[in-house]
């Protein structure tokens, strides 16, 4: 996982106040993420006829905005958006911001669309499989949240957040390598995935 805004809002919350406040913050997202993934779900049927005739183009955008995101990631710096907090939160308060922060990027669901529509065993599962595969993506984001803000608060006393500036080049050199594999295998006719 990159270290965008919300894991670094949940770091910073983890360090300055406590795990609790940083989980809770990862919450908000996850539950956006879970809110994203059954509007992706529910709007499938409408748009799966258009992504299969679509289908080259779209991995070819893909894979462009996958490389744009790639660099962005590479280029940008974590520790410039590490700002004090000026007054103390509740935890509904740290929920609410980071809900507000991830149901604001629309592109999520472009991602679950994605991934949705490259499985073509979604379409043909029942209701109660798919809302159990909905709550799972937010059981699966909120775990992810958790498993950060413990390691944060494990090493609290220790973390060197500009680190966290080696981890974006990391993951923006691997997500500008994976761009260039599935542009490759879209030129070819297969899929990536």
């Amino acid at each position: 996982m990159p270290v965008g805004p919300i894991a670094v809002l949940c770091m910073q919350r983890t360090l300055n106040k406590s795990r609790w406040h940083g989980f809770v913050t990862g919450l908000g997202a996850a539950f956006s993420d879970m809110i994203y993934a059954l509007v992706a779900v529910l709007g499938m049927g409408l748009i799966i006829s258009f992504v299969t005739t679509n289908q080259l183009t779209i991995q070819i955008i893909g894979s462009v905005v996958i490389c744009v995101f790639g660099v962005y990631i590479y280029r940008s710096n974590p520790i410039s958006k590490i700002a004090p907090i000026a007054s103390p939160q509740n935890f509904l308060q740290d929920f609410g911001t980071a809900f507000l922060i991830t149901i604001s990027n629309p592109m999520i669901i472009f991602l679950f669309l994605g991934i949705f529509a490259k499985f073509s065993f979604v379409e043909e599962m029942s209701i109660a499989k798919l809302m159990i595969g909905i709550v799972s993506i937010f059981v699966g984001a909120a775990t992810w949240w958790f498993l950060l803000v413990s390691i944060v608060n494990l090493f609290r006393n220790k973390i060197n957040v500009r680190g966290l500036g080696i981890i974006n080049k990391i993951m923006g050199v691997a997500l500008i390598v994976l761009a260039a594999l599935a542009f490759t295998a879209s030129l070819k006719g297969d899929t990536f995935l």
